[in-house]
């Protein structure tokens, strides 16, 4: 199963998982989507006969409401360490570089204006 997850990360296996219109909230199809592929398509083909159970072997009789949920938060995890907390670290660094850059710049208010 290890290599089939392997796979499905890669890409190899996408034509696999089509892209439905209609969901319910749970994502309960893509879910068991992901357990028939597993069991089915790869980890039988591997092992060289039908013994592995998408629901008793894969899902391990998982609700959806758990299971989604759950891959949804650790992904949002893997998002915001990977890219958005490295970009505000730049965007840190960078507005520290304006600051020091321009410490000198004399800046002026002009008040009472009037357009032209």
């Amino acid at each position: 199963m290890t290599k089939a997850r392997d796979e499905i990360l890669a890409g190899k296996l996408d034509d696999n998982f089509p892209l439905v219109l209609w969901k319910t909230g749970s994502s309960t199809q893509t879910n068991m989507n992901v357990n028939e592929v597993v069991a089915h398509h790869r980890a039988n083909d591997m092992i060289g006969e039908n013994t592995v159970h998408p629901n008793d072997h894969v899902n391990m009789a998982q609700s959806s409401n758990d299971t989604f949920p759950a891959a949804m938060h650790i992904v949002a995890i893997i998002e915001l360490e990977e890219k958005l907390l490295p970009s505000m670290s730049l965007l840190k660094d960078a507005i520290k570089n304006k600051i020091s850059k321009n410490k000198n710049v004399i800046k002026t208010v002009v008040k009472n204006v009037k357009e032209v």
